[in-house]
């Protein structure tokens, strides 16, 4: 009730009113990209063979790891075939 009233102003809840919200954080990024960034860059290729290429689009496919389908889920098929 006193606190209604205006009273008790030595109160926490008082005080905490008139202070000022905290600051903003300022944006944060990253360091820009120099003239070669990612329109020089080319994906790695680890050489498999067939077998292994079809056991890794077959787990990657069966799985029932919903990550998994998050991450491949909406890919098209020559994508897929770079990634695998």
């Amino acid at each position: 009730l006193a606190l209604l009233q205006g009273g008790n102003a030595g109160s926490p809840l008082s005080s905490a009113s008139r202070e000022q919200p905290a600051a903003r954080r300022v944006g944060v990024s990253a360091e820009p990209m120099g003239d070669g960034g990612a329109n020089n860059w080319t994906p790695p290729v680890y050489e498999k063979c067939p077998a292994e290429r079809q056991q890794l689009s077959d787990m990657i496919r069966t799985s029932r790891d919903g990550k998994l389908h998050v991450l491949f889920g909406s890919v098209n098929n020559e994508t897929f075939e770079k990634i695998v």
